[in-house]
C-alpha cells in the first residue's frame, strides 16, 4: 500500500449504551498516517515495534507497505497527545481504507480515555 490508499475515521460517543456518530472524522493518506500523523501514526510505529522482529512482515515499517499479516498489540496513546478540546471519553471509532474511490479494508476499535497515576 502506498499513498494511493487512504484511511478514514469516523468517531462515535458512547452515550446511554448506544454509540451515537459525532463530529469528530478524519481523512489522510496511508503513508501520511503512518509517518506524519502525530497521533495515530505515533500510536501505530510504537505497536509495530513492539512486535518482535521475526513476527514483523517488514523489519522497518515504511512505504509502500509491502503486503502481509501486521499485528498492532497494546496500541496507547499518551495522554499529553490528546486535544484538551477532545469531546468525549468513551466511543468506538470506524476506519475504511480505500483505493481509488473503494473500500478495501475496514474495522473498529473501542475505546476509553483516562488517566493512569
Amino acid at each position: 500500500m502506498d499513498n494511493t490508499f487512504s484511511v478514514s475515521f469516523y468517531l462515535y460517543q458512547l452515550l446511554s449504551n448506544e454509540y451515537k456518530r459525532s463530529f469528530v472524522e478524519f481523512h489522510i493518506n496511508i503513508c501520511d498516517l503512518f509517518f506524519k500523523d502525530k497521533i495515530i501514526g505515533k500510536m501505530v510505529n510504537e505497536a509495530y515495534y513492539r512486535t518482535p522482529e521475526s513476527q514483523r512482515p517488514m523489519k522497518i515499517l515504511d512505504c509502500p507497505v509491502l503486503p502481509g499479516y501486521y499485528v498492532f498489540n497494546d496500541m496507547k496513546i499518551g495522554f499529553i497527545d490528546i486535544p484538551e478540546s477532545f469531546p468525549f471519553p468513551e466511543g468506538r471509532v470506524f476506519g475504511n481504507i480505500t483505493h481509488e474511490g473503494r473500500v478495501v479494508g475496514s474495522g473498529q476499535l473501542d475505546f476509553v480515555m483516562k488517566i493512569i497515576n
